[in-house]
């Protein structure tokens, strides 16, 4: 056993206050010549173990495992959020001068019987249940693909929500710049209740879920099931963002995943901290049966990334034909003019683009208009606030058809307007006025 101290280091505290950690955790400080820190550290040898004053409180305790001339290796035992605040001024007085102060073991089990409650309690391990769910919600892996605006993300949300069949739903949205540590979990700096940034793991949506999955399958039949979602799956890398984590994807008849994989130290660390146990007890880990992992895909979009045979095989995909959902939209009536008439109807009008995109431009069915590509709140007021209807409609739907759908179709489709004048600015302008006359002679309404 070696001696112990308490080590005044003022702001240099934080230099031992960046990693959360357990009695295992070490890291390595390099002792640099006529350092104040480095001065201090020379005093102690391997064993020795001292506390960390700021402000007359001690929040920090380390042990020394290994020094020489060039670095130490400390290792973190305790850290708090309040801490042991020192009340013997001669001990608050020698620190002033000499910045460390020997103590005795009395002391030292005083100061570590004060820091020991705000530590968090270990929780008791208890086996892990993989399959405790007896019934299933439609699949456990789904994609749902289809058109802009067919309602993808409505649909998820309806099957969802009705009958409340889930206790917790997650949602997250991918783009070009998410990552693994975003999805899944990484170490972060974080701030306590008094300023102080440290670095812990922070859980990402998947491990959240997986980790709330877990907990409940401990109780058996009463299980509750949990959700993720994912919107626009496919405009992330997705191999890299579910990472190791895409092998358990692989789910078998009863729900778990087919393969486990091997936890890392963090995942294991974070997985005792809130299962319960020791990291031990976490070498490997699987999906449960009641954790659902539902996403949305639209291949139309510009800058998705594409999927991988191995990860599509993965999910069962439901496509959303593009008039799938048109009954449950609220729009009705549109102030567009249409020969002497000047209201529409918006599914008579997606439907009548639709077909010139198909027929005159040539276009895929994953760039046709779905009933949802226009939201019914932006609309509401449309015949009664005509400004504000053509603003919106000419930035959602104009814009999209002249630099997407049929960007290397503009002639064809905008045929009625003056092929000299033919811009953006000029479709907007023309049909405010004109209204479905910029489409050309070809354009024909389709029935109700």
């Amino acid at each position: 056993m070696g001696d112990s101290y308490i080590l005044k280091i003022s702001s240099l505290s934080h230099t031992f206050s960046l990693i959360e950690s357990g009695v295992d955790f070490s890291f390595k400080y390099n002792l640099i010549e006529n350092d104040q820190l480095t001065n201090i550290l020379k005093v102690l040898k391997v064993g020795d173990t001292f506390f960390c004053e700021i402000g007359d409180y001690i929040k920090s305790y380390f042990s020394i495992k290994n020094i020489d001339d060039k670095d130490v290796i400390l290792n973190k035992i305790i850290e708090v959020a309040k801490g042991y605040k020192i009340e013997d001024i001669n001990i608050v007085k020698k620190l002033e001068e000499a910045l460390i102060y020997k103590i005795d073991d009395n002391l030292k089990a005083e100061i570590l019987k004060s820091m020991s409650p705000n530590t968090k309690e270990e929780k008791p391990y208890i086996p892990l249940d993989y399959t405790p769910c007896k019934d299933k919600i439609k699949s456990y892996n789904r994609i749902i693909f289809g058109a802009p605006g067919t309602g993808k993300s409505f649909q998820l949300k309806d099957e969802s929500t009705k009958d409340s069949p889930f206790a917790n739903i997650e949602r997250v949205t991918f783009h070009p710049d998410y990552s693994y540590g975003q999805f899944v979990g990484s170490y972060k700096p974080v701030s306590d209740d008094d300023g102080r940034i440290r670095y812990e793991y922070v859980p990402g949506p998947f491990m959240r879920t997986l980790v709330a999955a877990l907990e409940s399958g401990k109780n058996g039949d009463a299980a509750k099931k949990y959700l993720l979602i994912v919107e626009e799956i496919n405009r992330a890398k997705v191999a890299a963002v579910f990472g190791d984590m895409f092998q358990l994807l692989d789910r078998t008849d009863a729900g778990d995943s087919v393969y486990e994989i091997q936890a890392s130290e963090d995942v294991r660390r974070y997985l005792a901290r809130e299962l319960g146990g020791t990291k031990d007890n976490y070498a490997s880990i699987k999906l449960p049966n009641n954790m659902y992992i539902w996403a949305t895909m639209n291949s139309a979009d510009q800058g998705v990334f594409p999927m991988d045979t191995a990860f599509k095989r993965r999910w069962e995909f439901t496509y959303l034909s593009i008039n799938a959902n048109e009954k449950k939209i609220a729009i009705e009536d549109l102030p567009i003019i249409n020969g002497d008439a000047k209201i529409i109807k918006w599914n008579i009008l997606r439907k009548s683009i639709n077909n010139m995109l198909l027929k005159e431009c040539k276009v895929n069915e994953d760039k046709l208009l779905g009933p949802f590509f226009i939201s019914g709140e932006v609309f509401k007021n449309a015949t009664s606030n005509t400004d504000a209807f053509f603003e919106a409609f000419n930035s959602k739907v104009l814009m999209y058809l002249f630099e997407d759908a049929g960007k290397m179709h503009q002639k064809k489709l905008f045929a009625g307007i003056d092929q000299n004048e033919l811009t953006f600015s000029k479709v907007c302008e023309d049909f405010k006025t004109r209204g479905t006359e910029i489409f050309g002679n070809s354009f024909q309404l389709v029935k109700e």
